[in-house]
C-alpha cells in the first residue's frame, strides 16, 4: 500500500506483542524515524488489522546493528514529536541507512559517476 513504508520495512521483525501494542524491530535510526510519524504508525495500524482482524497499537524500534536477532532496549518506542539531541550526526550511518533501506546506488555526482 506504501513504497516507502515497505521500503523501510525491510529486515524488520517482530520484537514483541504485548498489552495490545506490536512492536516492530526496524534497521535503523532512519526507519525508526520514519515509521514512527503518526500518519505512517496508523497506516502501518491499518494492515496489521486488516490482516489479523485485531486494533494493535504500534511501536517501533531499531535493531541492533550486530545482530538482527534481539532488538536493542535502548530503541526507539513509537514516537513522541520531541527532537533529542544525541550528540553529532553520523552522515555516512544515515547516507548508508537511506541507501540500504531503498536498495540504492551511491553516485558521485563530483565525478559524474
Amino acid at each position: 500500500r506504501s513504497p516507502h513504508l515497505h521500503a523501510f520495512l525491510q529486515g524488520s521483525e517482530v520484537a514483541s506483542v504485548e498489552d495490545g501494542t506490536l512492536t516492530i524491530a526496524v534497521n535503523g535510526g532512519v526507519a525508526v524515524a520514519m515509521l514512527s510519524r503518526p500518519d505512517d504508525r496508523n497506516g502501518l495500524a491499518q494492515v496489521v488489522s486488516d490482516i489479523c482482524g485485531e486494533t494493535l497499537a504500534i511501536a517501533v524500534k531499531e535493531l541492533p546493528q550486530n545482530s538482527a536477532a534481539s532488538p536493542s532496549p535502548t530503541a526507539v518506542a513509537g514516537s513522541t514529536g520531541v527532537a533529542t539531541d544525541d550528540g553529532p550526526v553520523n552522515h555516512e550511518q544515515i547516507i548508508e541507512e537511506i541507501r540500504a533501506a531503498f536498495d540504492a546506488e551511491l553516485v558521485d555526482t563530483d565525478k559524474g559517476e
